[in-house]
């Protein structure tokens, strides 16, 4: 159930960060904690609305799916994960 709903999440999200020159990529997940590592990459890569993206778009949309929050941790901004 886990690995479906990223993949519902990420294809409802993706095509408004493409529209503004970005993206979104995982990184790495942990299902036992529900957290997904992503990488906003190219415009909203360095977005100063990277946050609001994240909190308003990502998390909103998998608790919509799921009924249940998926937490999304940007790649900057979490230190020590191992991805591999």
């Amino acid at each position: 159930m886990f690995l479906p709903t990223v993949r519902q999440v990420l294809e409802q999200v993706r095509p408004y960060l493409i529209s503004d020159g970005g993206n979104i990529r995982v990184v790495g997940v942990e299902p036992s904690s529900l957290s997904v590592l992503v990488e906003l990459e190219g415009a909203c890569g360095s977005c100063p609305s990277s946050t609001t993206t994240m909190k308003m778009g990502v998390e909103r949309v998998s608790y919509a799916l799921s009924h249940s929050l998926l937490l999304s941790i940007p790649l900057n901004s979490f230190i020590g994960w191992n991805a591999t």
